[in-house]
């Protein structure tokens, strides 16, 4: 006997099965006053989107070649891998040539004078894309103050030190140990050396001597390592800097030191687009480990983000607009690195800045974790958003505005694995004439932090 074909039954499947694999899309606040061309889906608890990183790499006018030992005068035809440059290089020929520009970098270390270092892209688009094939790692551009990796001498036990004269802060990054999240591990500050010799996991640095004394968390012997990472402020600009309206794409690139900014200049609108990148650092008093200004679409894919004195991801509009910014499924740790204040977040926006964040993780900030000001509109899907590391009035997590009577307004939809814990002062807060509004999962244990004024409570999903 023929069967009859039943939709809800298709291959033998029973609805509650096919309920249990299909995506459901997520509905975007019409308040957040912006349509991606995305769509956000969840799927059993867990939520992503679909955003395609390939559809916007341009088709390359000039495709080039880097190595950490490239030249660094050559001036190879495009696409000829047998003669590699250093990304120093990459940006003459790109800003001589124009165009789209595209470079396959090896993995490896890219100190200063062959990294960008601050160099100024005036080229249609670059596009910095992991050369696979070409040994195990990653690619790494890294700051110091000299272009080679420290030489460390054994100090005592397990302490090691190394030359490093420096007239601004600095950061010690350990490249074997990760974090929970594939996160570098930014080592701790001692107060003295003699703290340093007795406490693994951290670094002192004498003035006096101009040493950097580092005690690895592992004891391993630092003798010939090139994996702990000695790092400076420098310039502001550090490994990215295109003010010129150019569109930069990033695919399996770490930066650490230094500082990392793209800016649109009043009147032009470029793009910022990085899968699986890292933003480490700085301990500049300017900006935070990436900061974005002007009007810019960016969309941050399975990134790390953090170690910096101030705000790990920092987003300002300016007289050319305002960025409009997808995080998805990233990661950002220790915000605000052992500094006191406000003013440094995990996540922050302000001016009419948009964003949304699917599935995110904001954890050990040492102020207020998340904190969208002015008029700016986001909306946070599933996030994970650790307790402040704050023991004082700025320990909340996520806060609403700076000041009463702005119009800052944050959605919330669904809780991630982590969910959104208590901080010292309370969960949320919001100013008058600000809001923080919820759906889709259980939020009464996130509570309202003395003082708030603002409107915190659920929204129809």
């Amino acid at each position: 006997m023929r069967r009859a074909f039943s939709l809800g039954k298709p291959f033998g499947l029973s609805v509650a099965l096919l309920a249990a694999i299909t995506p459901v899309a997520v509905p975007i606040p019409p308040g957040l006053g912006w349509t991606p061309e995305f769509t956000i889906y969840d799927l059993n608890g867990k939520s992503y989107t679909n955003f395609n990183m390939a559809a916007v790499k341009p088709v390359a006018d000039y495709v080039y070649y880097c190595s950490p030992t490239g030249s660094a005068v050559a001036s190879p035809a495009s696409n000829d891998p047998a003669t590699p440059i250093t990304p120093r290089r990459l940006v003459t020929l790109a800003n001589t040539n124009g165009g789209n520009i595209k470079a396959f970098v090896a993995p490896g270390i890219y100190y200063g004078n062959v990294s960008p270092d601050g160099n100024n892209f005036t080229c249609a688009s670059v596009t910095l894309e992991l050369w696979v094939g070409q040994g195990i790692g990653r690619a790494i551009f890294v700051k110091r103050n000299t272009n080679a990796a420290a030489v460390w001498t054994l100090d005592s036990g397990t302490t090691y030190y190394t030359a490093h004269s420096t007239t601004g802060t600095t950061g010690v990054w350990d490249l074997l140990n990760k974090d929970s999240g594939g996160a570098y591990s930014r080592l701790a500050y001692a107060p003295d050396l003699a703290t340093c010799r007795a406490t693994p996991g951290t670094c002192f640095y004498d003035s006096t001597t101009s040493r950097m004394y580092v005690n690895p968390i592992d004891g391993r012997s630092l003798v010939g390592d090139q994996t702990m990472m000695v790092t400076t402020n420098g310039r502001v600009y550090s490994h990215i800097r295109t003010d010129n309206a150019v569109t930069w794409i990033g695919d399996g690139i770490d930066m650490i030191g230094g500082a990392t900014m793209q800016q649109a200049t009043a009147g032009k609108t470029a793009g910022f687009y990085a899968r699986n990148c890292g933003f480490y650092g700085s301990d500049s008093t300017t900006t935070g480990s990436l900061a974005i200004v002007g009007s810019i679409d960016v969309r941050l894919i399975q990134c790390r983000a953090g170690g910096a004195i101030l705000d790990g991801l920092n987003y300002h509009g300016n007289s050319a607009g305002d960025p409009r910014v997808l995080e998805d499924r990233c990661y950002i740790i220790r915000s605000g690195y052992q500094a006191g204040g406000t003013a440094n977040n995990a996540d922050t926006y302000h001016e009419l800045g948009k964003g949304i964040s699917v599935s995110c993780t904001y954890k050990s900030s040492q102020n207020r974790v998340i904190q969208n000001i002015n008029t700016s509109k986001t909306f946070y899907v599933r996030p994970t958003v650790e307790a402040s590391l704050a023991t004082d009035a700025t320990s909340i997590t996520i806060v609403a505005g700076s000041a009463d009577g702005q119009a800052s307004e944050i959605w919330i939809w669904g809780l991630g694995s982590g969910g959104i814990q208590n901080s010292l002062q309370g969960g949320f807060y919001a100013y008058a004439g600000c809001a923080i509004r919820y759906a889709n999962d259980n939020f009464s244990g996130v509570t309202v932090a003395p003082g708030s004024t603002g409107t915190i409570g659920s929204y129809a999903a």
